[in-house]
């Protein structure tokens, strides 16, 4: 194994430590070993732009490989490899592993230059790229960018006839776990090879009806693994995602030729087609990432904002493209819309399945939305009221629209910037309220209630009811999932609590991590128990989950007030007894509460409380909180008659 030298120019203390950090954790990722060096003449010297030390040392130039930490994308056009934030091991792996395939190129065919901004040589692997450098797109329209994505070359048989194909598709198992790997495989082996567009275009959209199928007709099979999460279904999670993104390739391979034959949406339908369908499984990456609290996967956002900004000047935003015999798709101003608004929703906050019934409801309002850009009063104004219902798109960037009463005047003021009107999105909304408003059916209650819960994140007046303040001391706590746990805690028999870090508190909520590794399954509104020492115990619900994979698990927590002791209760209409939690609230007019499983509580029920002073005969009165797992209600003595 080779040693490869990294030197890194204008980077902050706090990046120089993470890229250790990552560094060693993607060791076994790596085809070679790579170590930090001062070296000038290092293998790769990665340069970061946002500080003056980098940008001048990169304008000078080198005669090593260049990288880019977080570059815009005009930058990123000189540079060998682009790394961005924030880091992952498998995304710095892949990076370095990109080098070692250029330095190893560069050896059989030694080329001699000097790298600069205006004058980079770098070597392509493969054929497309190749054609890359003889092609030239049309220079009229915003340039587009391509991934180095490849997949392994020993995957190379696979199905290229589509009837063949369609045979063995109704072959395979129906249970979606089972089904997913062998899609993925073959999939993989059918981006490595050469084929006619049209004659890929046929097999990958057969590949979409299968997959979209699994994403949006889940069995009880499948609900029940993602609710019992283990190492099995996380593997299975980790495959659907990446099939999607492999699908996302073969349709961005046929982009790519097209593209550098200097065709454009504006006379390709084909190369139209591609794009609203990669954008389309590029929004369902998102949406799995959403389902199940992940980061959103580096480049997304950007490659869904370039597609935009190429569109818009095309002029085919709103053109449905139509390849014989019947390949159609929406306008991709539908489908960015569509992804857009359900990213506006606050995704890491829902409950898991209310995601996809979200993007769904979403595609009715896609018409209701505008994307301009930003005029002179948007920019300048610092009027929250003047920008109600306002987000900015960022498109030099790649993450999703923010609030523009948060963006800066810097980003509103650059030309590629966009502004996301969706009032009248809001409008409908309330609307549909009024129109439906007699109507009891559980499918329509259900579907408003939706509705009305996500209305504060898309008006812009959703705000944290509590001022948090930042912990400036290392504070941790162990932290128990769900009643049983929390019981077992209290009673001193716990053995299922993990050490968490405290980021930040308030008087009604805080914010925790820890390292996601071997970290429980969490879900939204899940019953948690904090144990701080020299604390009493703290009760609180899963408001907020985020998940990256490569680094920590974040959960934004809401307390539920009171005093907390561990109790059991036994119904008298039934004798068994159940775990449950006994809250004493300090208030002169608040009744105290009980906290049980779900499927306890009903109205008047009578109960025995074992495990304050003394036992306790009470009415349960009124339901509080009925989550998934848990509910909450308070209760009256029994008189004795």
């Amino acid at each position: 194994m080779a040693k490869r030298t990294l030197t890194l120019i204008g980077m902050s203390d706090s990046d120089t430590k993470s890229l250790l950090s990552i560094l060693r954790l993607s060791s076994a990722l790596l085809t070679n070993e790579w170590q930090i060096s001062k070296k000038k003449n290092a293998d790769l010297i990665l340069y970061n732009l946002d500080s003056s030390t980098g940008r001048k040392a990169w304008q000078i130039g080198t005669q090593s490989m260049v990288g880019l930490l977080n570059p815009s994308a005009q930058d990123a056009e000189s540079a060998d490899v682009v790394i961005k934030k924030p880091l992952h091991k498998k995304h710095l792996a892949d990076a370095l592993n990109l080098i070692d395939s250029k330095l190893e190129e560069k050896k059989q065919s030694p080329i001699t230059h000097k790298q600069t901004p205006q004058n980079s040589a770098k070597p392509r692997v493969n054929w497309l790229k190749k054609l890359f450098s003889h092609a030239n797109p049309n220079s009229a329209l915003p340039k587009l960018f391509f991934s180095d994505t490849s997949y392994p070359s020993s995957a190379s048989e696979t199905i290229k006839e589509p009837t063949l194909l369609q045979s063995w598709l109704g072959q395979l198992p129906t249970d979606s776990q089972q089904r997913v790997t062998p899609l993925l495989k073959n999939c993989q082996a059918l981006l490595q090879h050469r084929m006619k567009p049209q004659q890929m275009l046929v097999l990958l959209e057969i590949y979409r009806t299968d997959i979209n199928a699994i994403i949006f007709n889940r069995d009880i099979a499948a609900v029940k693994r993602d609710l019992y999460m283990n190492t099995e279904s996380l593997r299975s999670i980790d495959k659907l995602n990446a099939l999607i993104g492999c699908l996302a390739k073969g349709y961005e391979q046929i982009i790519q030729t097209q593209y550098l034959q200097a065709k454009t949406t504006a006379n390709s339908e084909m190369m139209l087609l591609c794009m609203n369908r990669m954008a389309e499984l590029l929004g369902l990456q998102l949406l799995h990432c959403y389902q199940y609290y992940r980061t959103a996967h580096t480049g997304l956002w950007f490659t869904l904002h370039r597609f935009y900004l190429y569109q818009e000047h095309a002029d085919t935003l709103n053109s449905a493209p139509l390849v014989k015999p019947f390949h159609t798709s929406q306008p991709y101003l539908h489908i960015y819309s569509q992804i857009i608004l359900t990213a506006l929703t606050d995704p890491y906050s829902q409950p898991r399945y209310d995601v996809i019934r979200l993007y769904k409801l979403m595609a009715q309002f896609t018409d209701k939305i505008t994307i301009s850009p930003v005029g002179d009063r948007q920019i300048h104004t610092n009027s929250s009221f003047l920008l109600l219902g306002n987000f900015c798109i960022d498109a030099e960037s790649d993450s999703s629209p923010k609030m523009t009463a948060k963006t800066s005047l810097l980003t509103r003021s650059l030309p590629t910037t966009r502004l996301v009107n969706v009032q009248a999105a809001l409008k409908a909304i309330k609307d549909l309220f009024d129109d439906r408003r007699h109507i009891h059916q559980t499918p329509f209650m259900s579907e408003l209630n939706l509705l009305k819960r996500i209305i504060p994140q898309l008006d812009t007046t959703h705000e944290r009811l509590f001022h948090r303040i930042t912990s400036n001391e290392h504070r941790n706590a162990s932290i128990s999932l769900g009643l049983a746990a929390i019981h077992a805690h209290m009673e001193h028999t716990d053995s299922v609590s993990l050490s968490w870090q405290l980021a930040n508190q308030s008087t009604g909520g805080l914010m925790a991590k820890r390292p996601s590794q071997s970290c429980y399954n969490l879900n939204i509104d899940d019953l948690v128990g904090i144990f701080e020492q020299d604390f009493a115990v703290k009760l609180a619900v899963v408001k907020w989950l985020h998940i990256d994979v490569n680094a920590d698990i974040e959960i934004g927590l809401e307390l539920i007030q009171g005093q907390a002791k561990a109790i059991t209760c036994i119904p008298e209409d039934e004798g068994e007894p159940y775990q449950a939690l006994h809250l004493t609230i300090d208030s002169p007019n608040a009744s105290p509460l009980i906290i049980t499983e779900r499927g306890v509580f009903s109205p008047g029920r009578i109960l025995t409380i074992q495990g304050l002073e003394k036992p306790l005969k009470v009415v349960s009165n009124g339901l509080v909180k009925n989550s998934f797992n848990h509910e909450i209600f308070n209760y009256t003595r029994k008189l004795v008659s």
